[in-house]
Formats: structure tokens, sequence, C-alpha cells
């Protein structure tokens, strides 16, 4: 990965999904994106809507996505994935409460899960 200013930090988002396939029903954690990022501490606590922002603990800014060829690719981030952000001094586990895309990018707001078994 190539160092951006921009985009100092790094993330991960993944999602469980529910194997029906076998008995009994697995559920494994399938990677949607891997990519640089930049994450800053939002203000306030709790993702709302307020005049049209959110508030939540993060707000993680998501640079646009190629494919091999060059074509822009749209990832699909959903409600409730969870998303694992790594910045310089510390990990951060969290789930995504609303996601934005736009002409430059993916922007994430999410709040960090503290749920015993996953950190």
């Amino acid at each position: 990965m190539v160092n951006n200013p921009q985009f100092p930090h790094g993330c991960v988002v993944s999602r469980k999904i529910l194997n029906t396939t076998v008995y009994p029903p697995t559920e494994t954690d399938v990677v949607v994106l891997a990519s640089s990022c930049q994450n800053q501490i939002n203000s306030g606590g709790g993702t709302n809507s307020y005049n049209g922002m959110y508030n939540s603990e993060y707000v993680c800014f998501i640079p646009l996505q190629y494919d091999i060829n060059g074509n822009e690719v749209v990832p699909f981030i959903d409600i409730d994935d969870k998303i694992v952000v790594s910045d310089k001094s510390r990990t951060i586990i969290g789930r995504i409460k609303q996601t934005e895309v736009g002409n430059l990018g993916i922007r994430v707001w999410y709040n960090q899960d503290v749920k015993p078994t996953e950190l």
C-alpha cells in the first residue's frame, strides 16, 4: 500500500454471512473492503441526524476504489457491518451506523463496539 498523507490509516469492512448449505448453518466473516482511509474522532456521541449531518463517535473517509482495469468500483457497505480501523497508535473495532457515497469516495459514520467477545 502506498503512503498517502491524505489517507494515513487503514480500514477493513466485513460482514457476517450465514452459510445454510452446511449443517449446522455457520456464520463467517466476509471482507467487503480493505483500504486506506482517514479516521477522525467525531464530536458528540451516538449517531443521530442533526440538520442533515450525522453525529457519531468516529467518521472515516475512504477514497474511491478502482478495479484492476482502472474502473471505479463502489463497494456495498451496509449499516451494522463491522469496521476495523488502524491508525498509528491503536486499532478501533466498531459497527457502521451510516454511510454516504460521494464523487470523491465514501464517508462512514461508526461507533466503537465494546462487546468483550470482539476485543
